[in-house]
């Protein structure tokens, strides 16, 4: 873990003490151990929401190796969890992260993973990994763990293009300002040859008509984005000493991508929901006084109305979440306040196409 790691690190601790939340891990690049003249010639990184808690990561990697066949070892750095967690290791492995491969040029390989206390774990080419009984002590606090995790493989890379594909699952991060989180260390891409990404493209994916912002850290404006149903600016959090310039992002039922060639970032990806904490306390739905959220996350499922417009209204909430166009005024009007509210004059409403949550909702509703 170079200063890049520990740095962001120390920025979510700072951000979880804030928000009173847990923060269960962040993705990361791969990472050669050893000093290489391997490049990156094109990554393909998807993030995906799979369900509730948890998020898939998915990259596909070509890397060019110029000279002849080499053996080096390629690393993954995770952080330790903080806030309210349990940061045992499992099993001698990140508490919080599964399922993880690393696919090499069709063949799957084994990995180690090491557990270190400082950024100088490598040593001669090898690295220094703590046991278990020496950072799990009775001082141990597991809130709050002083070590880093480190998944390392040896890969021969042939001549020419190589390819891996490399996936892991790891748990959503929340706090009391945030519904959902997802942090992912983009600059670690630097540390390969060429110090950049020829060729990058990132697909996420957080689920059907979601709306989440992310941190304009590596990206300017709302250029090289597509895909999405609405861009518009976000709202950061006013912490002291970190500066937020978040992009607000409405999706519909596709994901939405970034693209960027010769692409050295300067900064991490980081992804939130932001929690409306206000509308828990909501028992009835008034149209004059409440407006809906575009995000589920937000949505609390009401089902008593204070009026005949406000029923109405809530009731055709799923079908102007998809830019139903009304002929009804006062339900037009009433979706055409809301910021979110994207009109599709070729959408057709059809119950059976609605998830099934909102299905069960509205059939509820009275």
């Amino acid at each position: 873990m170079k200063k890049t790691l520990l740095g962001f690190f120390i920025i979510l601790s700072f951000k979880l003490v804030a928000n009173d939340g847990a923060f269960y891990t962040s993705g990361n690049q791969l990472i050669p151990i050893n000093e290489t003249d391997i490049s990156v010639k094109k990554e393909v990184l998807q993030i995906i929401r799979i369900n509730e808690n948890e998020v898939k990561i998915i990259v596909d990697y070509d890397f060019y190796n110029p000279t002849d066949a080499k053996e080096i070892i390629v690393g993954f750095e995770a952080s330790s969890p903080s806030g309210d967690v349990n940061g045992y290791p499992k099993d001698g492995k990140h508490p919080y992260i599964r399922d993880f491969t690393v696919l090499m040029n069709g063949k799957y390989l084994h990995y180690k993973t090491a557990l270190v206390i400082d950024s100088n774990y490598v040593k001669n080419g090898v690295i220094k990994s703590k046991a278990i009984d020496e950072l799990v002590d009775e001082n141990f606090d597991e809130n709050a763990p002083d070590f880093y995790y480190v998944n390392y493989f040896i890969a021969t890379f042939k001549k020419g293009l190589n390819k891996i594909k490399h996936e892991y699952i790891f748990k959503l991060a929340s706090s009391v300002e945030t519904n959902y989180s997802v942090d992912y260390i983009l600059t670690a891409a630097n540390r390969w040859a060429n110090k950049q990404i020829d060729d990058f493209t990132l697909i996420i994916d957080m689920g059907d008509y979601s709306d989440f912002n992310i941190n304009r850290s590596f990206f300017t404006g709302f250029d090289g984005w597509n895909g999405a149903n609405k861009l518009m600016e976000g709202t950061g959090f006013p912490y002291e000493g970190i500066k937020t310039n978040p992009m607000r992002v409405l999706t519909n039922d596709k994901p939405i991508i970034f693209k960027k060639l010769n692409f050295k970032p300067k900064g991490e990806l980081s992804i939130y929901s932001k929690r409306d904490v206000a509308s828990y306390d909501i028992q009835t739905f008034n149209y004059k006084e409440q407006s809906l959220p575009f995000d589920l996350n937000n949505f609390r499922f009401l089902t008593a109305t204070a009026d005949d417009v406000s029923f109405r209204i809530l009731r055709n909430y799923p079908f102007a979440r998809r830019g139903y166009v009304f002929k009804t005024e006062e339900i037009q009007k009433y979706y055409e306040s809301l910021d979110w509210y994207v009109p599709n004059t070729e959408y057709s409403a059809n119950v059976k196409e609605l998830s099934e949550i909102e299905q069960k909702w509205l059939n509820e509703l009275k």
